[in-house]
């Protein structure tokens, strides 16, 4: 399985030293897959970037068409982690480009977030 990681509420961290909460940097493994009991799954993670979706761009959401389709090639369902405000923006902007690529989903393609 692939995890593509955006940020998001889900990966948002507290700052005690401004007590701020905010995406800083990807900390899904340490949260997450450490604590997955899945002996026999491999999990391989790209932490594309780490924004409030509200801040992403169309170049966010390019970046984010050209991983997925790079990861396509391998034949392994897809999980991108990403905030649920802009989600469907993002989701149908990678869409839209596969279908101007002619490029057929022969894997789960899933777009997730925290809410």
């Amino acid at each position: 399985m692939t995890l593509i990681t955006t940020g998001g509420t889900i990966e948002k961290t507290y700052d005690e030293f401004d007590g701020t909460l905010g995406n800083r940097e990807s900390l899904i493994r340490e949260r997450i897959l450490s604590r997955l009991r899945l002996p026999y799954t491999q999990i391989h993670v790209f932490s594309l970037f780490s924004k409030d979706s509200l801040f992403m761009t169309d170049y966010d959401r390019t970046l984010l068409s050209k991983t997925i389709q790079g990861q396509l090639t391998k034949k392994r369902p897809i999980v991108i982690l990403h905030g649920t405000d802009t989600m469907v923006k993002s989701a149908s902007f990678c869409m839209d480009d596969f279908k101007n690529l002619n490029l057929k989903l022969e894997v789960p393609l899933i777009f997730t977030g925290a809410m």
